[in-house]
């Protein structure tokens, strides 16, 4: 309906739509920078691909994800 909500507040480092991201779920959130930013965009295609054929790979982000999920908590 056009409305915003504040939900939170993120800083240097933090990831955002990780979850949205591995899942292949469209984002249910847009994000508003207050300043400037550097963004990574990463495919969901290229990102699952790279997993498949590095599985070592899977590992390391998940436990990357869940450090910063806990964290975030």
């Amino acid at each position: 309906d056009g409305t915003t909500q504040h939900l939170a507040t993120r800083g240097t480092g933090d990831v955002l739509g990780e979850l949205s991201l591995l899942l292949g779920h469209p984002a249910t959130v847009t994000a508003q920078a207050d300043g400037a930013v550097s963004v990574i965009e990463v495919a969901q295609g290229a990102l699952m691909e790279q997993l498949r054929s590095e599985p070592a790979n899977s590992g390391r982000l998940f436990k990357a994800m869940a450090v910063a999920l806990a964290v975030a908590v």
